[in-house]
Parts: C-alpha cells; sequence; structure tokens
C-alpha cells in the first residue's frame, strides 16, 4: 500500500505531521533508488574486470607466459578485491533495507527511520536461504527496548512525539540521552553536532 497524504489524513494524523512523514519516506525511498543506481553501475564494471582478467588468463595459457602472467595474476588480484567490495555493500545494503523493514514493523515513527538507522550496527542481521531474517524478533526485541520513545500510536491528535530541546551550545549536546537526540536531530540535520554524530 502506497504512503499517500490522503491515506495518514484518514488515519487522523495532523497535516504538518503528514509532511513530515511523507518527506522522510520520500528521502528513504530516494536513498533506496540511488543504492540500487550504484548496484547497476558496480554490475556492469564486474563485467567488464571479468572480461579483462579473462582476457589476460587465454593469453598467458596460450603463449606460456610471456609477460602476461604477471598482467594477469596482478588483473586477477583487483577483481578479486572489487567483487569483494561489491558483495560486501550489498550484502550492507540488504541489512539496511531488513532493519528499516524491522524498524516500522515495531511502530518507530516514519520522520525517525533514518537516523536510527544511520547510527545503528547492522552487522549482526542474518538471513536464511529464503532471503528472510533469521534473527528478526531478537533484532525487534532489542529495537523496542533502544527506541521505545519513538515507538508511536496512531491517536486522533496525530504521533506522540516530543518536542525538540531548545539549540545546542557548547557540549549540551552531548549531555543528552539518546531520545532527546534523537528528536534534536531531526529537528535540526544541519546542525554541525547532528552532523558529526550521525559521521556526515
Amino acid at each position: 500500500m502506497a504512503l499517500t497524504r490522503k491515506l495518514l489524513s484518514a488515519m487522523g494524523i495532523e497535516a504538518e505531521k503528514i509532511e513530515e512523514i511523507i518527506t522522510a519516506h520520500t528521502e528513504t525511498v530516494n536513498g533506496l533508488k540511488e543504492t540500487l543506481d550504484q548496484y547497476k553501475a558496480d554490475s556492469v564494471k564486474l563485467t567488464e574486470v571479468t572480461k579483462e582478467r579473462d582476457k589476460y588468463k587465454t593469453l598467458a595459457e596460450s603463449t606460456d607466459g610471456n609477460g602476461y602472467e604477471d598482467k594477469y595474476n596482478t588483473l586477477k588480484a583487483e577483481y578479486d578485491n572489487f567483487k569483494a567490495d561489491v558483495q560486501a555493500r550489498e550484502t550492507k545494503a540488504k541489512q539496511d533495507s531488513a532493519y528499516t523493514a524491522i524498524l516500522k514493523e515495531c511502530g518507530i515513527a516514519e520522520k525517525y527511520v533514518g537516523s536510527i538507522l544511520k547510527i545503528s550496527d547492522v552487522s549482526s542481521i542474518e538471513f536464511a536461504g529464503d532471503g528472510s531474517v533469521k534473527n528478526k524478533q531478537q533484532i525487534a526485541d532489542n529495537i523496542k527496548s533502544l527506541y521505545a520513545d519513538f515507538i508511536v500510536t496512531e491517536t486522533k491528535s496525530g504521533a506522540d512525539v516530543a518536542q525538540p530541546p531548545a539549540n545546542m551550545t557548547g557540549n549540551s549536546f552531548d549531555s543528552l540521552p539518546l531520545d532527546k537526540k534523537m528528536t534534536y536531530a531531526n529537528e535540526h540535520p544541519n546542525d554541525e553536532q547532528v552532523k558529526a554524530w550521525l559521521g556526515k
């Protein structure tokens, strides 16, 4: 089901909150599109590198080496490294996608999903042969424990979320509890302390 303003309005969410949710949802979708484009580019590059590697392998075998063996070995090492890098990024993207879905299933407010994902370690996510998350319940329980303040229920007055704190000065941001940091980060995405915390 598509996430639309009409749907959110029918759920009794306030207009201001609807715009925040739609904006956060759009950013998430755009991020996934960028990841898909990167996969396509990696696929093309991997195909080209594979052809180049095989060419030097054939030359090395058909000419008793004659200098091509070193080129083949060098290219093979580059190929292996590149392939491993692509596979690592594909796994990370798959884990990000799975974690995002679990965050939403746990009831985390849409506007906080992206920020929580950025500060979360998703490396523990494991997949079964059918692509499902093997340790999904454990991850969900952990999310509900860590981010309980960001789990919202649908009411006529909209999502019940904390008001953002005042602008941070000095080390005040570092002293905030996690839920307040998340709230402030979503309301002040361009703040230098927020960027440093999110690793931007």
